[in-house]
Formats: structure tokens, C-alpha cells, sequence
């Protein structure tokens, strides 16, 4: 170890006593401009930044010519036997960038053994910027590419031996086979990450992949001619979609899938969702264990009618966000999960604002559900967006009638420091509501109760069964004298 160096009043420079190693990976954590910075700090500094392992350029200020010099100069002084990874983001409302020019860098940093690439770039004309070399590479394993208004020409051969995760963000593919290509010219591929592509020029997306673990696929906007979704992925565990159902999927060796997150799966505004897209699309994803959805899920399902498949391994369901209109569809959810245990819902995500008893128990309740966990409800008068008290009291009555083997229904209020009486909670311009509860008792769990309402802080109502109880209080009516359900919160 070298002496440690001492400047005035005693104080030890531990920096410039750091092994080469460290300082390397310290200078590959910043962004490439402040990398090459520390040069200016000691003669020793003065070369290390042209041998670090990674490069991170990002500009959407300066101006372009002097953006591109500098990367021409990095590019032109690196050393580094290898770069493990290349990050570029440029272009935007201050100039543009020669997309010829990036073409070279990325055929400069793929020769040198590269293992991940990333590019967000908005230029006007990103024709030519792509190099065939990167469609060709043995040492990429991850590849990330947001680049607006960029048509993506696939080669007729296609080579990328070491890909394991690729994320396509605002591109736009030239035909139907381009794309399935692409897909199955990586043998290891485990991510793959769509969103916001444009499908003028495609009318099938096809998804064969045996590697395949993670897929999302984000389908906001126009789908333009994309009608039909195929994927076959006998290894894929989890699946995130995200937008509106096309017309027709095709769900192929989906053995393995196990946790599936859907989110804004309809506009109310649109009517193209029909019965058969639903159906279709439900019965693709029947094996699955767990399901996280708004309730946008919820009404294309309920347009399943007796068609709905019975998810015989789906244990775990989590419901959030906004509420809807019509008919909600949580009866067939609930009809079809024959071995569901979790039910987990937040903001109060049930038809028109309110919760409506079915019909029926669902088989469901009378095996082997275990908990539900209730979040974000109010009084009906301090947020009237919330489910009421008296709506979850239904709730539980409902999941608790009949049901012999439920454990607990967590009940937790949650209310912004912002929210306002009479106002939504999104409205910032009035001043925060004041408690109402004066008097407040504790309970034998160390919890808050003023005999009507919760005090609205950080707390859990717990509704325990008969013969589970701890704390007796309210019992709502509509129970029935097989359920005894208890209320109480603590911190």
C-alpha cells in the first residue's frame, strides 16, 4: 500500500491511494462528461476515464455539433479492452443528431466486445442509424431501443446468440415477419419488453420463443393493423399487459405461467372489446396462480357470460384503481377461481362507486379463501369517491356468510394528507380535512375507535369469523347468524 498522501491541517487523501480497480468502477458509475472531468484532479487521474468499462453520453441541452464531438473524442482516446456498457440518450427540442454519426459509434463500441446497449434518441431522420453488425453480435446480452419515429428493418439473417433481455419502446416494425424473426433469432432470451410500438404495418405480432420467461406488452393507443397475438412461450412465468385487447390472441404452451399483471385493459369511450376477444383472451391465461388487475379487467370478463374458463390454480387476486360504470364482472372472477385464498383490493374498485352482493356465495368462499385485505374507503361523505363503511361492512358479510375456513379481512383506510372534506382526493386547493372524532377509546389491541368511525391515520380493521374472534364490536345485519364479524384497528 502506498503512503498515505497529507495536506495541510492533517487531513489524509484516501482517494489517490484507491487501487486502479476501484477507481474504475467508481468512474463507471457517472455519467461519461463528469467521468472525464476527473482528469483535471492529478496527473495519475489524468488518463483513467479512457479505460473505464462503461460510457454513458446524455445530452438534451447542448448544443448538437458540440455533443458529438465530444462522444467523437471518448470514442477516439478509449483504450479499454472491452465496454460492457454503452449508454446513449440524445436528440430532443434543442437541434439534431446525425444519425450516420451513431451508426458509428454503435459499430465502434459493438466491435468492442459489448455486452449492453442502450439508445433513447428523438432526432428528425433516424434512417441509416442502426448498423447490421448489431443484428449480428455474440457478446450482446441486453438491448434497449426507444427511437421515435424509427421504421425497424430487420435482416433477413439474424444472429444474437448471448441476448437475454430486450426492451422495444416507440419503433415500428416493416411487415409481419421482421418481427417473428427478430424474436426467434435469440435462443436465450428471457425478457422481452414492448411499449407504445406502432403496427401500421403489421397485422400478426408473433412471440415464439422456448426461452422466453418475462414478457410485457403494452398496446396503449392506436394497434392500427395489429388484429392477432401469438404466443407460444412454454417457459414463460410472467406476463404485464398493459392497453386494449386486439381482436384475436393465440396463447400457445403457457404451462409455466404463473403471475399475470393487467392494467387499463379497456377505454370506457371505445366499444371494440367483444365477447370472443374476452374469452379468448381469459382462457389463454387460465393456469395461472396469480392475477394483479384494475378493474378495467374486471368488465370484459363479466362479457364472457358462461363462456368465463375456471382458473383452477389461481390462489392470489389483487384489484386497484378506478371504478366503474358497469357491470363489474367480479361475480365470474370469483365463480371461476375455485382455489382462490387472497383477494386483495384497493381504492374501491367495484361497479358504480358501490359494492353489490351476488347473487350467490361463491364456491370459492366455501373452501379454501383465506384473507382479504381492503384498502382506501371513507364515510360516503368526507370522500365519496371511496367505498363507504358501509359498503365494506357488505363486503364482508358477504365473504364471510357461509365461509368457514376465512382467516381475517384486513380493512385499511387510506387518506392523503391533502384530501379536503367534500373533495376529491386529488384536489390540493382546499385545506386538509379535519378529524372528526374527538373522543377516542382504546381497545384491548392497542388500536383507536370513537364507537363510529376510524380515526383517519395509518391503521388496519381486522374482521375475524366466529369462533376466531379477539375484539367484539359492530356486527353489520346482513352478516347472517352464521358470520360474526368483529372491527377493531391498531398501529
Amino acid at each position: 500500500m502506498a503512503k498515505l498522501v497529507k495536506h495541510e491541517g492533517n487531513s489524509i487523501d484516501r482517494l489517490s491511494n484507491l487501487p486502479d480497480s476501484i477507481i474504475h468502477h467508481i468512474l463507471s458509475l457517472l455519467p461519461t462528461k463528469f467521468a472525464v472531468r476527473t482528469s483535471v484532479l492529478s496527473t495519475r487521474w489524468r488518463f483513467l476515464s479512457t479505460s473505464v468499462s462503461t460510457l454513458d453520453f446524455y445530452d438534451y441541452e447542448n448544443p448538437s455539433e458540440r455533443f458529438m464531438n465530444f462522444v467523437d473524442r471518448v470514442l477516439l482516446f478509449h483504450n479499454a479492452a472491452c465496454i460492457k456498457r454503452f449508454r446513449l440518450i440524445c436528440g430532443g427540442f434543442h437541434g439534431d443528431v446525425d444519425a450516420y454519426r451513431i451508426c458509428g459509434w454503435i459499430s465502434f463500441v459493438l466491435r468492442q466486445c459489448l455486452q449492453e446497449l442502450y439508445l433513447e434518441i428523438q432526432i428528425g431522420d433516424p434512417r441509416g442509424m442502426l448498423p447490421l453488425s448489431l443484428f449480428r453480435n455474440k457478446t450482446l446480452t441486453k438491448l434497449e431501443l426507444d427511437v421515435s419515429k424509427f421504421v425497424m428493418t430487420i435482416p433477413t439473417k439474424v444472429c444474437l446468440p448471448s441476448l437475454k433481455s430486450l426492451h422495444l419502446d416507440c419503433l415500428e416494425f416493416v411487415d409481419d415477419d421482421s418481427v417473428r424473426r427478430l424474436f426467434s433469432s435469440c435462443p436465450v432470451l428471457e425478457d422481452l419488453f414492448i411499449c407504445s410500438c406502432l403496427w401500421r404495418n403489421v397485422k400478426e405480432l408473433n412471440i415464439s420463443n422456448p426461452s422466453l420467461k418475462r414478457l410485457t406488452l403494452n398496446f396503449f393507443g392506436d394497434c392500427g393493423q395489429l388484429f392477432h397475438v401469438v404466443i407460444d412461450a412454454p417457459n414463460l412465468v410472467y406476463f404485464k399487459f398493459y392497453g386494449t385487447l386486439v381482436e384475436r390472441y393465440s396463447f400457445v404452451n403457457l404451462h409455466s405461467l404463473a403471475k399475470v399483471d393487467m392494467r387499463n385493459l379497456v377505454n370506457l369511450e371505445e366499444t371494440l372489446v367483444n365477447q370472443d376477444a374476452a374469452t379468448n383472451f381469459f382462457n389463454g391465461i387460465s393456469n395461472i396462480r396469480s392475477l394483479y388487475c384494475n378493474d378495467d379487467l374486471l368488465w370484459p370478463l363479466s362479457l364472457c357470460n358462461k363462456l368465463v374458463p375456471v382458473f383452477r390454480n389461481l390462489v392470489h387476486v389483487e384489484i386497484r384503481r378506478k371504478c366503474l360504470r358497469q357491470r363489474s364482472g367480479l361475480d365470474e372472477l370469483l365463480e371461476s377461481s375455485i382455489s382462490l385464498k387472497t383477494l386483495v383490493i384497493h381504492n374501491g374498485a367495484f361497479g358504480d362507486l358501490f359494492w353489490y352482493r351476488p347473487e350467490k356465495v361463491p364456491s370459492c368462499l366455501l373452501s379454501h379463501f383465506k384473507v382479504i385485505e381492503i384498502y382506501s374507503f371513507s364515510d360516503g361523505r368526507t370522500f365519496p369517491h371511496c367505498l363507504g363503511l358501509g359498503e365494506v361492512k357488505q363486503m364482508a358479510a358477504t365473504f364471510t356468510r357461509g365461509a368457514h375456513t376465512i382467516n381475517s379481512i384486513f380493512s385499511k383506510p387510506t387518506i392523503r394528507k391533502n384530501c379536503s372534506k367534500g373533495s376529491s382526493c386529488g384536489d390540493t386547493r382546499r385545506e386538509p380535512m379535519k378529524l372528526e372524532a374527538e373522543e377516542v377509546k382504546k381497545n384491548s389491541m392497542g388500536g383507536q375507535h370513537d364507537g363510529s368511525w376510524w380515526v383517519p391515520h395509518d391503521r388496519t380493521g381486522i374482521y375475524y369469523p366466529k369462533g376466531q374472534e379477539k375484539v367484539m364490536a359492530d356486527v353489520p345485519a346482513a352478516a347472517g347468524k352464521d358470520a360474526q364479524i368483529n372491527w377493531f384497528s391498531h398501529h
